[in-house]
């Protein structure tokens, strides 16, 4: 038996129960975790172009990467040497 629920379900569940069945939160957890894709991915400053700054994804060691390179406009990426992406895929389809 699969529960899915949302992360904002979930998070209102523990909340509200202040001393709810251990089995129960697993589940809730367990369903909610594997539910969700979230990842959040950092980019260190490779080179600047005319209008944009190039930036290379810092890989964790053994994994391939989940972008590579992310072109950003110079106005926005200001000085920056480092930026961070955050990814939400949604809710996983059953």
């Amino acid at each position: 038996m699969k529960i899915t629920v949302s992360k904002k379900e979930f998070l209102q569940t523990v909340r509200t129960n202040k001393n709810p069945p251990s089995f129960s939160i697993a589940r809730l957890k367990s369903s909610c975790l594997n539910s969700l894709m979230l990842k959040v991915v950092k980019f260190k400053k490779l080179k600047e172009t005319k209008n944009t700054v190039r930036f290379e994804e810092e890989t964790e060691d053994g994994q391939p990467p989940v972008i590579g390179s992310l072109y950003i406009q110079k106005w926005f990426a200001k000085d920056r040497d480092q930026v961070r992406l955050s990814i939400d895929l949604g809710e996983e389809k059953i």
